[in-house]
């Protein structure tokens, strides 16, 4: 990170700025989950972070395939779920991108599923120079959209 500061009182893990964390995306192998933001304030006792512009890689279903996901906020518990609010999320790597959704909360369940709240599905699309997603073709709303890794479905 820019400018990480430990304390010991409380036991948590801050930063001002940027930072980056790499960890092993499960005990198979299976690639690291790597998060990126700003101002992280990181609990150790609970393993639970809370950071602003975020932007998490985790390993996709397919080997070598991974989900992007992107937002202003978010908390993530380490070893269990992370919550993402307006967020983008897509497992499009190139540019143009093929396809993203926007929702007003992103649920990712490692290993499990990725829960989705008011998810509108855009076809197309581009990066903006940050790496925000933008622009495309609305295709649908879902109030609620639930991607089981489990199941593939």
């Amino acid at each position: 990170g820019d400018h990480l500061i430990y304390h010991r009182d409380d036991n948590r893990l801050t930063s001002e700025g940027d930072f980056r964390l790499i960890q092993p995306a499960d005990g198979n192998g299976r690639g690291l989950r790597v998060v990126i933001g700003r101002n992280l304030n990181y609990d150790v006792d609970t393993r639970t972070a809370i950071l602003e512009a975020a932007y998490i890689v985790f390993p996709g279903e397919a080997a070598g395939t991974y989900v992007h996901v992107r937002s202003a906020t978010a908390v993530a518990e380490l070893d269990d779920q992370t919550i993402l609010n307006d967020a983008t999320i897509t497992t499009s790597t190139g540019d143009p991108v093929t396809h993203y959704i926007r929702g007003e909360q992103v649920e990712i369940n490692p290993d499990d599923s990725v829960v989705i709240r008011w998810a509108r599905v855009f076809a197309g699309g581009d990066r903006a120079a940050n790496g925000d997603l933008r622009a495309g073709t609305h295709v649908t709303t879902f109030p609620l959209f639930i991607y089981s890794f489990r199941e593939h479905q």
